[in-house]
């Protein structure tokens, strides 16, 4: 019997995924699927471990992460789900805290994790705001509202498969952001929730990774699609102060992107306004479907 499935997409980086994969021991109710997105020939992974299964997908079958992590989902045989990123890893002896919820009926187990960088292993202070949430979490509605809304990474909780199926939630295939909604469609349809406050995961932050690199027009009209989603999902369960507001938006945009990239935001919240207000609400057929 399979008790935990780990999804890892992987792209280009097949040293750091040996390193992911290493933090997770090799047991018999474990099994882990890399979902390769499309990389270099000589940049393709190559584990030989039993209970790994690697999926190949060609150039017309890419559609980045979230295209890879619904794949790994559908592999899946295991009663939790919990999703990887390549460049990050486990620490060790999470696995003890977990098992103490493998045969519970919970939807999902948030648990902690901590920042480092991913070459030198230095801490950083990029989980810190999630931190404190998990660390003082009362089971009381704001912090659970926060534990659920607040942060959206697929990376800070297993989640029950069946849980998952009946409410048919998945990632969004899109250029980036494609775990957003995803969490917050967990956090919406859960009810039975449970926290582990220790820092189980280790989130890495490196100068190559897709959210620092150089976008184009595409990217952009995928990250202002998710901040409009995200601001229509955080207003519909009442709770719009946990996202930014169009000011705020547009200045962190400026601090990431510099002017020139601020005002190509603003043009396509412009031009691309009916597209737009359309993507932000698709959520909400989800969300009534399931409730009726």
């Amino acid at each position: 019997m399979i008790n935990y499935s780990f999804i890892i997409p992987h792209y280009n980086k097949p040293d750091l995924l040996q390193r992911c994969v290493k933090s997770i021991p090799q047991r018999d109710d474990i099994e882990i699927i890399i979902v390769d997105d499309n990389s270099d020939e000589d940049k393709k992974p190559t584990i030989n471990r039993r209970g790994v299964e690697i999926v190949f997908l060609d150039a017309s079958q890419s559609k980045g992460a979230g295209r890879a992590r619904n794949v790994g989902m559908k592999k899946a045989h295991g009663k939790w789900l919990l999703f990887a990123d390549a460049d990050d890893f486990y620490n060790e002896g999470f696995l003890s805290f977990l098992d103490k919820y493998s045969d519970s009926n919970n939807d999902v187990i948030y648990f902690g994790a901590e920042s480092k960088n991913s070459e030198t292993l230095e801490p950083l202070n990029r989980t810190v705001n999630y931190q404190s949430v998990i660390k003082g979490y009362d089971g009381l509605e704001e912090k659970q509202s926060l534990l659920k809304y607040k942060f959206h990474f697929p990376w800070n909780k297993m989640v029950n498969a069946q849980f998952i199926s009946k409410h048919r939630i998945h990632f969004e295939e899109v250029l980036q952001g494609n775990d957003t909604m995803f969490s917050y469609m967990v956090g919406y349809f859960a009810k039975n929730i449970e926290t582990i406050p220790e820092d189980l995961y280790v989130y890495t932050y490196t100068k190559n990774s897709i959210t620092t690199r150089k976008k184009d027009m595409a990217h952009y009209l995928c990250g202002v699609e998710n901040y409009f989603k995200q601001a229509a999902f955080l207003s519909y369960v009442g709770k719009p102060e946990y996202g930014l507001t169009p000011s705020r938006y547009l200045i962190r945009c400026y601090r990431q992107y510099g002017f020139e990239g601020m005002i190509k935001v603003i043009f396509i919240m412009l031009v691309h306004w009916n597209e737009i207000r359309r993507q932000s609400t698709k959520y909400k057929k989800s969300c009534n479907n399931d409730n009726k």
